[in-house]
């Protein structure tokens, strides 16, 4: 039997390889997602998935195969491209993002340096490290069920000037001073925050026994005191802001209000009990009790 005999050899890079990281656990985020970069004005390439969570073009419109030789990468000239992200199981809101290929290396977005570093806690996978290391943050939808063993704070978000929905804001739940929780409202202001619930007080610990035995039932839930920051540009429900547009938003708190009569007052601490959601919204306003949370627009 004869040998084969290897003519030729091509390699190539893929232009774009991206991972997507669930803001609510800091883990990588495996879902059947609708991923896809277009040019502009030109047609949208489909990404596809591999085992390890890895989003992948292998081509792009744009973009010829001599481009994309390893040798010639850094060389070539960078095309500017549209990245879109959707769930069609709505579990999270849609990620929008320009971004220039080809790109060796799994994609990171550059902006996370510019940002204040206390409300990003939630986004790192460990104490002090980057926000989203290696992937693009997925915030999670309104409409999202709690993950396994977190918290959700619900609540819809209104401007005081004019009393339209505060689109796109976002909001973090701290404990101690710390961000635990950092969430994303969609185009009508409603949004969920989850965080992991926080370690028993002591008090409740000591009530436990044998040590890994269930409290009993007439003792209390523990509970703690949460402290909501809200953070907007005011954005327009329309069209879905980019990713830099959302998150440069941190640099923009915005004061929530308890009650909006004259005098106006600041949205207190809330109480989170354990294994209850927590509801937030404005009690007091000239025509009553509101459903939603109102939020100062200037």
């Amino acid at each position: 039997m004869s040998g084969v005999a290897t003519l030729d050899r091509f390699s190539r890079i893929a232009p774009l390889g991206l991972r997507l990281r669930d803001v609510a656990t800091a883990q990588i985020a495996a879902g059947q997602f609708e991923v896809s970069a277009a040019p502009p004005g030109g047609t949208a390439q489909i990404l596809a998935r591999n085992g390890r969570a890895v989003w992948i073009a292998f081509r792009l419109p744009g973009l010829r195969d001599a481009d994309l030789d390893p040798a010639s990468v850094g060389s070539v000239p960078v095309r500017s491209y549209a990245l879109s992200v959707d769930d069609p199981l709505g579990d999270f809101l849609p990620l929008r993002l320009d971004i220039s290929l080809p790109h060796r290396g799994l994609y990171d977005w550059d902006g996370w340096s510019a940002l204040p570093a206390r409300p990003l806690a939630p986004l790192c996978d460990e104490v002090g490290g980057d926000p989203c290391p290696g992937a693009l943050p997925l915030f999670s939808a309104p409409a999202r069920a709690a993950p396994p063993g977190h918290a959700a704070i619900r609540g819809q978000l209104r401007r005081l000037d004019d009393d339209a929905p505060a689109a796109w804001t976002l909001i973090a739940a701290e404990l101690d001073g710390t961000a635990q929780g950092l969430g994303l409202a969609d185009d009508e202001g409603r949004f969920a925050v989850f965080m992991p619930w926080p370690e028993w007080p002591r008090a409740n610990l000591s009530m436990l026994s044998p040590p890994d035995a269930s409290p009993p039932a007439s003792a209390p839930a523990p509970s703690w005191t949460l402290q909501l920051v809200a953070y907007s540009a005011l954005l327009p429900p329309f069209p879905v802001p980019s990713l830099p547009e959302i998150m440069g938003q941190l640099t923009m708190p915005r004061d929530l209000f308890a009650s909006t009569q004259s005098p106006s007052e600041p949205l207190a601490p809330q109480l989170l009990q354990f294994g209850h959601p927590l509801t937030v919204r404005t009690d007091h306003t000239p025509t009553g009790p509101s459903s939603f949370l109102i939020m100062a627009a200037a």
